[in-house]
């Protein structure tokens, strides 16, 4: 289950979070940002993107968020700084912070190995035949040489536990920690560790402990369809013109789909100010609006 995320890019989103130091003069600061709409424009104009939402923050205020341009072209829908997109691979950051918070309340560690919480895994092989460990910190950190799932089997799978056999057949591409390799797999691993350790779905767990605690009330797996008139096409360039774009990890169907595990390497969907929340939450050291998350 490769997903080629650098060619399939979500040109119509250009969501930045920017931390600026406290010294940072005021004039300088403002004028950059009054720049941003002009130069984000120019992007547009020359079809680089559809269209964008732009976000400058510190991590106790947002200074500026700008939507320009297109969230469906061919529709001819505005972008709006609400306006919902497939965030993809930073789906994977909610994902280590869920990890992150079972280590402190003290039920797992990063250094167990992973057949503690998935027995399924204890096989796993290198092309010699070794039986490694791989323990959480490998996958978190895209170490473990975990084989990913085949299409056919990412399809066929309707929860995160039915990937773990696809998972476990497959050989090991190098010795845990000894190198470093972009893993899916991997981070999916972690989805449903969270899921046996927390006793809860992935998708219930990160709802409760971290979208409504920090207000993000358009970060979801799965769409409803009060929210689809929101919702960003997602665009791929074929020579000079931008096109309409499919989710690999959705095979056709639309954002209500709901027969879907919860993907936790790149299945969520989000706004700019939602993401904005999650990243001053990481930006104070797990604090937000006087609650800590970590």
């Amino acid at each position: 289950m490769e997903f080629d995320y650098m060619r399939l890019r979500l040109l119509a989103v250009f969501l930045t979070a920017i931390s600026l130091p406290l010294s940072f003069g005021l004039a300088q600061t403002t004028a950059s940002l009054d720049s941003i709409p002009g130069r984000m424009h120019h992007v547009i104009v020359a079809n680089e993107v559809p269209g964008a939402v732009t976000v400058v923050a510190t991590r106790d205020s947002v200074l500026r968020m700008d939507a320009q341009g297109w969230a469906d072209p061919e529709h001819k829908s505005f972008m709006r700084v609400d306006s919902i997109f497939w965030i993809a691979s930073m789906s994977k950051p909610i994902t280590a912070i869920a990890v992150l918070m079972l280590m402190e309340e003290g039920k797992l560690f990063l250094d167990d190995p992973i057949a503690k919480y998935v027995p399924e895994l204890a096989g796993l092989k290198t092309a010699d035949g070794k039986t490694p460990r791989i323990t959480l910190r490998h996958l978190l950190t895209h170490t473990s040489g975990m084989g990913e799932a085949t299409d056919e089997e990412a399809k066929a799978a309707r929860s995160l536990s039915d990937l773990v056999p696809a998972f476990a057949s497959k050989p090991l591409a190098f010795e845990p920690g000894s190198k470093w390799k972009y893993c899916q797999s991997g981070i999916l691993t972690l989805g449903r560790i969270v899921e046996i350790v927390s006793g809860e779905p992935f998708e219930v767990f990160l709802r409760k402990r971290i979208f409504d605690p920090l207000g993000m009330k358009d970060t979801t797996f799965y769409l409803t369809e009060a929210q689809m008139p929101r919702w960003v096409i997602p665009a791929k360039r074929e020579g000079e013109q931008l096109l309409p774009a499919e989710i690999a990890l959705l095979y056709g169907h639309p954002p209500t789909w709901r027969d879907h595990y919860p993907a936790s390497n790149g299945g969520l969907f989000s706004t700019a100010p939602d993401y904005t929340r999650f990243a001053q939450m990481l930006l104070s050291g797990g604090v937000l609006d006087g609650r800590r998350y970590l």
